[in-house]
């Protein structure tokens, strides 16, 4: 027995013996299983009792717990043996707490041991948990750290505290945020940085290698303090991505100092700490081949030369010789860690053999001489000393081709920018029956309804990444209290999520119910008239007075309150959530996806769609689907035939508060304050509170097209705007001016001319078919607009009423920018609106189409409203003057 591991007891994979065996024999599933439970309570008993001070940090302090059950939150197999996210949730709040009073410059940048990653896995949690915008307020304190990381006088480059260690929390969060938050600009400037000063040091020092680093004034070559995790976060970086136009010199000395580090490997697959004067080897991730592992494998990836494979193939024998460790169980120098690189080389090769060397290391957790004789680490349950990251390791085991070691997965790609299958991919699918353009809501729900009516054969294509555009940014209420049009569809979309959610995916549904205000005895007669329409197609709903009111939600001033309706069956969800589930299910069946992938034009045949020019390529479709948001109508203008597609967005602002710290166990019911032109909802422990002002803004009103970087471009402030809107929001709610100043978020979206959704074939060219126009709130609507329209292209009608939002209800002249910028201004409070017969005519975009009486009639007194933007007298008043 050596003095650093166990001997190994275990006969190594014989493919005689072994090789009829799938994954779920070569593995032990129910020790597995046990271990997890046995683990997991152990953490929940024993983690704040340490005689160790408590730690922030993911290494070993309270954000790697926070993680692991993140994870765990993740996996199909394990997330309902715990409430993954809730602890999780409780786990980084503590993190938070202990981070913020250790707050400083330096320790923005660090990532496995400082604040950034505390603040990445907290940004990953709310947007599991819904919170959005706390989500962003979290990567907000991430990229604090960029200013630090590209600055010249930070002296860290490794991993644990370093530039390296930032760039895999940003590769990370670009992996599991569908939005890939971190830009390739913010990822290639840290990038430099770190080019620059591996190359400094090596000329400084006189290296043999092109590019070498410094920690404690050791050139350490591990994977925790220095050379190979280094090497790695620069393999992963855009610059080695398909037509990055990085020089060929920077290129070339990545590559050189990779090759010379695998020249140090020696006979027995392992790896000296330092580069100069050791000859210590260690079986580590921190140091030696179990950290190495990962950087040979993204080289044999980037450059697929066999001299990387066979590397990777020489330390994982290794690790199985020596790897058995008496540190302990964690990842960073113990059993566990170890077995890691036998599930990277399982998904690297394929190879059974390797699957079944990581199974076998999981078993040796529960030997009598490991629970024996094993060291208890310092910090007995973290993620990387401890049994959190064990846990992870054991997760990773029953789902082994998406296995990955903390923040270290060498595969896929981690950037924006070059998200799109490459350019060769994209000529191997020149054909499909069905192109959708834009993955937000509206997309994703099409493409999924498609293959539920048994079609895929069905690409995706989005100018940016998945969910880029606003969809992820509404309200997420889901109100029933509508239009029987509106209801019915909105009730299809209830339909989905409620059977999502029943299938085990998290899309945040839950009901709360919601109270619909009036201020007035007109507003009390149009919501009982709604009433009379609602309650006999099966939607209960009732009249309450002020006090009932109260009752439902105690925060409300009922003041000047006349009465109201209570909807019990409204609800809430997660737009991206729910987003996120679509696209995973659409892939599942088949449907591709083609990232930062433009359709520059719609080419037609005969009337009909036949092809599409992208700026990847051609690809020949039989239907073609505009689901592109606020680009929807400079699509449909990019066509041999142009198609009017007449919506137009405008700026949308919400408020979130911020320290209210509402219990979340019961969920206040919805508020639409329609007289003040506001709605609330409760958001976690926060309140959200938006409006359909009066009085709405155009977005992007100056410039010529609407931006595909759009989020640059949108007034982030616009307080004489929101600033009275917020002022009758207090006055309703007292309680939000406890929260001091609140979050203003602009989240611009498609407005229609006369307020309705639109959807359907275009009159202009057969086949192409638009989804767009949501007015505000895009989640209610998309659920059963995505099943109409796939059911109105599969069977050639929907079975759901759809001539109130048939797109060819429109004119040439509704498609006129200038028109629209108009209109909008007053379509969005109009969501809100009395509409009184013959009174509540629109005001702006008038007199567009006129008779030769028009004039006569007018002076003798003719009261005009519109039809088709023609102007037609609807009674005649002398007194009458147009405001």
């Amino acid at each position: 027995m050596s003095s650093r591991h166990f001997d190994n007891p275990f006969e190594d994979y014989d493919a005689s013996k072994h090789g009829g065996a799938d994954e779920t024999t070569l593995l032990d599933k129910p020790l597995i299983l046990k271990l997890v439970k046995d683990y997991v309570e152990r953490i929940l008993a024993g983690s704040g009792k340490s005689d160790y001070k408590l730690r922030a940090d993911l290494y070993v302090g309270e954000a790697g717990i926070a993680y692991m059950f993140w994870k765990l939150s993740r996996s199909t197999q394990l997330k309902d043996l715990f409430p993954c996210l809730e602890h999780a949730r409780h786990f980084i709040q503590r993190a938070k707490e202990i981070a913020s009073s250790k707050s400083s410059r330096t320790s923005r940048v660090g990532f496995l041991c400082g604040n950034a990653g505390v603040a990445a896995v907290s940004a990953v949690i709310a947007h599991d948990l819904g919170e959005l915008d706390e989500a962003q307020r979290e990567l907000h304190r991430f990229r604090e750290g960029h200013s630090v990381a590209v600055s010249g006088g930070y002296d860290a480059d490794e991993i644990l505290v370093g530039r390296a260690g930032y760039l895999s929390g940003a590769f990370w969060l670009n992996q599991v945020l569908p939005a890939k938050p971190i830009s390739r600009a913010e990822i290639e400037a840290v990038c430099g940085v770190l080019l620059k000063r591996g190359r400094e040091y090596a000329k400084a020092r006189r290296c043999a290698v092109p590019l070498m680093y410094e920690y404690h004034e050791s050139d350490y070559l591990g994977a925790a303090h220095g050379l190979c995790s280094i090497l790695h976060m620069l393999l992963e970086s855009p610059w080695f991505g398909e037509g990055s136009g990085a020089s060929e010199t920077k290129l070339a000395d990545i590559r050189g100092s990779v090759e010379a580090f695998l020249q140090i490997q020696d006979e027995d697959g392992n790896f000296p700490t330092r580069l100069v004067g050791s000859d210590k080897k260690l079986i580590h991730w921190c140091h030696g081949c179990s950290g190495a592992i990962y950087l040979l494998a993204k080289a044999y990836l980037v450059f697929k030369e066999e001299k990387y494979l066979a590397g990777c193939r020489k330390c994982a024998d290794s690790i199985w010789r020596h790897g058995l460790l008496f540190k302990g169980p964690g990842i960073c120098h113990g059993v566990a860690g170890n077995g890691y690189a036998f599930l990277l080389m399982y998904r690297l090769t394929g190879e059974k053999r390797y699957l079944y060397r990581a199974g076998k290391f999981a078993e040796f957790l529960s030997a009598d001489c490991f629970v024996a004789n094993a060291r208890t680490p310092d910090r007995p349950f973290s993620l990387y000393e401890g049994l959190a990251g064990t846990v992870c390791f054991l997760a990773d085991l029953l789902e082994p081709s998406q296995a990955s070691f903390p923040f270290m997965d060498v595969f896929g790609v981690k950037y924006a920018g070059n998200e799109h299958f490459s350019g060769t991919a994209a000529v191997s699918q020149t054909a499909a029956r069905v192109v959708i353009a834009g993955a937000g809501l509206l997309g994703n729900s099409v493409a999924y309804h498609l293959t539920q009516n048994g079609w895929n054969n069905v690409i995706v294509l989005d100018q940016r990444t998945i969910g880029s555009g606003t969809s992820d940014f509404g309200s997420g209420t889901i109100g029933l209290f509508k239009p029987s049009p509106e209801r019915n569809i909105i009730l299809e979309s209830v339909k989905l999520y409620e059977r999502l959610q029943r299938a085990g995916h998290n899309v945040g549904l839950k009901r709360c119910g919601s109270v619909n205000l009036a201020q007035t005895h007109d507003r009390v007669v149009a919501l009982k008239r709604r009433i009379a329409y609602n309650m006999p197609a099966g939607l209960y709903c009732e009249l309450i007075d002020a006090e009932t009111v109260r009752n439902l939600h105690p925060l409300l001033n009922v003041d000047g309150i006349q009465g109201a309706v209570y909807v019990p069956k409204d609800c809430i969800a997660d737009p991206a959530l729910v987003l996120d589930v679509l696209a995973k299910l659409s892939k599942q069946a088949g449907v591709k996806y083609f990232e930062n992938c433009r359709v520059e034009f719609v080419n037609t045949k005969g009337g009909r769609v036949e092809s599409l020019e992208t700026d990847i390529g051609t690809i020949k479709c039989e239907y073609f689907i505009n689901c592109t948001g606020m680009w929807s109508r400079e699509l449909g203008l990019r066509c041999k035939r142009p198609v009017r597609i007449p919506a137009y967005p405008a700026q949308h602002f919400f408020a979130v508060t911020a320290g209210l710290n509402l219990p979340e166990a019961k969920l206040l019911p919805c508020v639409r304050d329609y007289d003040s032109n506001m709605y609330a909802r409760q958001l976690g422990s926060e309140m959200m509170v938006g409006w359909f002002e009066k009085a709405a803004k155009p977005a992007f009103e100056n410039i010529k097209d609407i931006p595909k970087n759009w989020k640059e471009h949108i007034e982030d402030s616009a307080p004489n705007h929101w600033e009275p809107l917020w002022d009758k929001a207090v006055d309703r709610i007292p309680l939000l001016q406890n929260s001091g100043a609140p979050t203003i978020t602009n989240s611009p979206d498609n407005f229609t001319p006369d307020g309705r959704w639109i959807f359907g074939e275009t009159a202009e060219v057969k086949n192409y078919y638009v989804a767009c126009g949501m007015n505000g709130n895009p989640l209610q609507g998309s659920g059963g607009v995505g099943k109409a329209l796939a059911e109105w292209i599969v069977n050639g009608t929907p079975t759901i009423e759809m001539l109130p939002f048939n797109i060819q209800r429109f004119l040439d002249l509704h498609n006129n920018r200038q028109y629209l910028q108009h209109r909008i201004r007053e379509v969005v409070g109009r969501q809100y609106a009395i509409l009184y017969p013959n009174q509540s005519e629109y005001k702006f975009a008038r007199q567009l189409r006129c008779s030769p009486l028009y004039s006569e009639l007018e002076t003798r007194g003719a009261v005009f409203g519109t039809k088709m933007a023609y102007e037609r007298a609807l009674y005649f008043d002398s007194d009458y003057e147009r405001k």
